[in-house]
């Protein structure tokens, strides 16, 4: 093992910061995520040592916070985009391309913390920074894509399918044939087709994205994966039961074995599929997939975060229709006042999680009555 070890890192120190770099791009692509971050830290250091390398080294800089956020490491990610904003800034001219994907690298950090408001901001700033390079590039379509994410979690479905299929429209243009983030723009319009109810144009959607993404990252791809949850979904909704369930778990699947068993994203399908069991009337599945869920987000992205309390307001949906109410009532009683604190008032988590304790407390006010009727006797 040493031998090995020492014979990697020669080659290594063999290589250029350019080469350094380029490797650990295609590494990341096939989600070999450890191997990629050695490189890019190699890459790092090397440019240290190249005189006026400032503007490489900070393309590197982003590079590894981009593989931070895959790896659910937001504080790492969070830093690391934030200083190579800042070092792309310094460099220069360089106020265009660069720029434009490190600011909508990190609006997209801030959208997966809920700051959506910074998240805006920035997005309107990476597709600002990239419109004086004519508009029609690669780097103006990914920052249209992010910007329409932050659309996606504001709700505001519309804008968001403009501005996708403007991304769509240059990446299609300017691309000898489908890419990866062309996959990621259908798989972005299955989304708003799953939320805005239209869910025939979902399924043809995330179908697009599946058969795109699989062939150009494979099979066994996180990206892949996210295509397979969606079109899991969009057949799940239109009561294609039969057909749902496989597709929830290939995406798990494939979550756990190119992110982790503990991944946040891996943590989404294991919802899905709870949510899936539960309407399905099988309590015992979904009990057991909605804790693991809940142990995944309260360990990585923290008790208070909208997915926490959401996978634990479903569990107390589960308790409920189990009939154990003492527990559904103790969760909900801990998780209804978090949500009111946390979310806005028109938020479909909290309108949820305010139904589910409709419901709760509709079958527990006649048991409820009736300890007190027997006491008064």
């Amino acid at each position: 093992m040493k031998v090995a070890v020492v014979f990697l890192m020669a080659v290594a120190a063999a290589e250029t910061p350019s080469e350094l770099n380029n490797r650990a791009v295609v590494l990341y692509q096939e989600a070999r995520y450890s191997e990629a971050e050695g490189l890019y830290r190699a890459a790092l250091d090397g440019w240290k040592e190249t005189p006026g390398a400032e503007r490489d080294r900070a393309i590197s800089l982003n590079n590894l916070a981009v593989l931070y956020k895959t790896t659910a490491r937001f504080a790492e990610a969070l830093a690391a985009q934030e200083e190579a904003v800042r070092q792309l800034r310094r460099v220069p001219g360089e106020q265009g391309r660069e720029t434009a994907r490190a600011l909508g690298n990190l609006a997209d950090l801030h959208r997966l913390s809920g700051n959506l408001g910074r998240a805006e901001a920035t997005a309107r700033e990476a597709v600002e920074s990239a419109r004086p390079n004519g508009g029609q590039d690669a780097h103006i379509a990914f920052a249209l894509q992010v910007l329409a994410s932050v659309k996606i979690e504001q709700r505001r479905y519309g804008t968001a399918r403009e501005l996708l299929l403007q991304a769509l429209t240059i990446r299609e243009r300017t691309s000898e044939r489908p890419g990866a983030e062309i996959g990621i723009i259908w798989s972005n319009l299955a989304s708003i087709g799953i939320e805005t109810g239209d869910f025939p144009s979902a399924e043809a959607a995330a179908r697009r994205a599946l058969a795109i993404t699989s062939a150009v990252r494979g099979e066994k791809h996180p990206s892949t994966a996210s295509c397979l949850n969606n079109l899991a979904q969009a057949l799940r909704l239109q009561g294609l039961y039969l057909e749902a369930e496989p597709f929830y778990r290939q995406a798990i699947a494939v979550w756990e074995a190119t992110l982790g068993r503990d991944h946040p994203d891996t943590g989404k399908g294991l919802v899905n599929l709870a949510g899936f069991f539960h309407e399905r009337g099988r309590e015992a599945a979904a009990e057991a997939l909605y804790l693991r869920a809940l142990g995944i987000f309260n360990s990585r992205l923290g008790p208070k975060h909208p997915a926490t309390l959401a996978a634990a307001s479903r569990l107390v949906d589960v308790y409920r229709a189990e009939r154990r109410f003492t527990q559904a009532l103790q969760l909900s009683h801990s998780i209804l006042p978090l949500l009111e604190e946390t979310l806005p008032p028109d938020s479909p988590l909290l309108q949820e999680a305010r139904t589910v304790q409709a419901r709760l407390t509709a079958d527990t006010e006649p048991l409820a009555g009736k300890r007190r009727g027997m006491r008064a006797q």
